[in-house]
């Protein structure tokens, strides 16, 4: 935690992704994010990888901080604007 902390705030934008346990299955499933460190389950390398990816083009990704795990459906299609909106930033957290 003290490393995400310093990242916090060194002023650098972020995003740091907690995956729940990771596998060497294979990907596609619905992903599922959650803030708190209050989830469990697993996730494949291979959803990690293109979630990273994503992060670094979707503005909603900036300086948030959450947990994702794969949900049970396959996903042929990912709205990744509706699945970041579904987490806060770090800043609107930190000011309440």
């Amino acid at each position: 935690m003290k490393g995400e902390d310093s990242l916090r705030e060194s002023g650098i934008p972020y995003t740091i992704i907690r995956p729940c346990a990771l596998t060497e299955e294979p990907g596609g499933k619905e992903l599922i994010f959650e803030q708190g460190d209050n989830i469990k389950g697993k996730i494949s390398r291979e959803d990690i990888a293109k979630l990273c990816v994503q992060s670094l083009q979707e503005p909603l990704a900036c300086n948030v901080t959450f947990e994702v795990k794969q949900g049970e459906n396959s996903a042929n299609y990912i709205d990744w604007e509706k699945l970041f909106k579904t987490v806060s930033s770090d800043q609107l957290k930190a000011k309440i």
